[in-house]
């Protein structure tokens, strides 16, 4: 995909017409001003690039592949990423579901996503306690797999006012109880916020704005700023090019907390739309009980949870199935397996460890962009993603420890910096004043246990009588650091392992006894 294509950029300019991924491009040259829009496109101009035929817009094959990929999984997938489960119920909730099954999602969320104030609300469950264990019913209640893994596995206790008593994890009535609850808990949460009368459910759109934003110490900064850049030009305060340019800057600075408040604006008048729809199920629509206990009657049995728990293999097939960009980390490669790589550790590449080195020295020589550090780009295909083999790594970082190959390399630490290259006219003294600096500084460090904690090059004969300290093996310390830091994070996600995943790295898989 394009790299300037973002979701802050996108707007407008994906489409999917007749199958066909088409992304409306941005104009590159002055050429194609006039044919692609300049900053966001309308919906009409959009439509009509993307139905011109004349205007290339549709993205290239192997992303129409990965898009057909998806697709192709469907409708299929659809019945498989069901789960039907049975839930007990008090009569308000399941006529709530059976009428409206779309609000099985919101109710699942509104209970996974809760924080105390809304439980604390929801102690008493004016609208979704089971009066009587008995009033309770047992019905199917269709789930998507992530919406009932979501609820299965939170753990909650019910309140002593809510009217629910879960029974004990080894009764065979715990799950559909435990699942009911939840589901309970989550609608309750849902009706609360509904508004209580019509003039609160009209304030609840686009008219329930602060009438001035400008207020606040946000604001009182805001203005600060533009005084000490002169924004105001001088003018006097009550004058008509002062106020002119007051409303310029308040214009300016409700649209930013507009833009920073409507995700969470957006969320509460879907909040509370669905909890309208529950307080009509509830006030309008009549309980119809013996419908209720006929579809009790009629249940199924739950579908088995055994897609929840998954082993190694299949995890492994799970990560091969979606993994596309190489091989599955920490997995030995067809090629590591083969009868003539399988000579143990005894025979390691070196060239893998060459390739981490000259990689991190590209990624810590690139530039920074404003959305964080860019990777070198890959320039092979997916096959030429390095697969460290964890049976000969320690052997290989042994081997790099005692090469030396390189004997036009310098014996010193200056010697990396390439000294004279800051200045084509600097001459011999001043290189040989930084050297003497650097080894000075080197003594120092010798004395210290940050010295110590350095790795270093053999001496080689001409140096074994000198009184310099052995040089400090840079490319050492580069692998012997980058492993330690991704031994710490234990298998999880942290710098050490992103930085190796961007530059295509495949590294072993975590073992605490290695």
């Amino acid at each position: 995909m394009p790299r300037w294509l973002t979701p802050e950029r996108a707007e407008n300019r994906v489409f999917i017409h007749r199958g066909i991924l088409h992304v409306i491009p941005q104009a590159r040259h002055p050429g194609q001003v006039g044919i692609y829009p300049a900053g966001t496109p309308t919906i009409t101009q959009a439509i009509q690039l993307v139905c011109n035929a004349d205007v290339p817009t549709e993205v290239d094959v192997p992303i129409q592949d990965c898009l057909q990929s998806k697709l192709s999984m469907f409708p299929g997938h659809i019945t498989d990423n069901r789960h039907v489960a049975l839930c007990t119920l008090p009569p308000t909730a399941a006529h709530v579901l059976v009428n409206d099954p779309t609000l099985v999602a919101p109710a699942v969320q509104a209970f996974y996503a809760r924080d105390p104030l809304q439980m604390r609300s929801c102690r008493n469950m004016k609208h979704f306690s089971p009066a009587k264990p008995c009033n309770s019913m047992t019905v199917n209640i269709t789930f998507t797999k992530c919406l009932y893994a979501q609820l299965r596995q939170q753990r909650h206790r019910p309140g002593v006012n809510s009217g629910w008593h879960v029974p004990p994890n080894s009764d065979p009535c715990f799950v559909p109880c435990d699942l009911g609850m939840k589901l309970s808990y989550g609608l309750e949460i849902l009706r609360k916020q509904a508004p209580k009368s019509t003039a609160e459910a009209s304030n609840t759109g686009d008219g329930c704005e602060v009438q001035d934003m400008c207020t606040g110490p946000r604001w009182e900064n805001f203005l600060v700023c533009l005084k000490q850049r002169d924004y105001f030009r001088g003018q006097m305060e009550g004058s008509k090019e002062h106020r002119r340019l007051m409303g310029a800057a308040k214009q300016y600075f409700s649209s930013l907390l507009a833009k920073e408040d409507a995700p969470s604006k957006e969320s509460l008048r879907r909040s509370t739309a669905i909890g309208q729809k529950i307080k009509h199920l509830l006030d309008d629509v009549a309980v119809d009980v013996d419908q209720l206990r006929r579809l009790e009657k009629e249940r199924v049995d739950a579908d088995d949870e055994e897609w929840m728990s998954i082993d190694q293999k299949g995890l492994d097939d799970l990560l091969r199935k979606y993994h596309v960009a190489g091989p599955i980390p920490g997995k030995k490669s067809e090629s590591a397996s083969s009868p003539s790589s399988s000579h143990g550790p005894s025979e390691p590449d070196p060239e893998e460890l060459k390739s981490l080195i000259d990689g991190m020295k590209q990624f810590m020589s690139g530039i920074a962009g404003p959305e964080g550090a860019e990777f070198p780009p890959d320039t092979g295909d997916g096959d030429s993603k390095i697969d460290f083999s964890a049976a000969g790594f320690t052997s290989a970082l042994s081997n790099l420890l005692g090469t030396g190959e390189d004997e036009d390399s310098e014996s010193d630490v200056g010697s990396d910096l390439d000294i004279g290259d800051f200045d084509g006219q600097d001459d011999s003294n001043d290189e040989s004043e930084m050297k003497t600096y650097f080894n000075e500084m080197d003594q120092q460090l010798a004395q210290t246990d940050l010295g110590a904690s350095f790795a270093r090059s053999e001496l080689n004969d001409e140096q074994d009588g000198a009184d310099e300290l052995p040089p400090v093996d840079v490319d050492m310390n580069l692998v012997k650091n980058l492993l330690a830091s991704y031994g710490a994070q234990e298998g999880l996600s942290g710098p050490a392992a992103n930085i190796l995943h961007g530059m295509g790295l495949q590294m072993p898989s975590f073992e605490p006894s290695s």
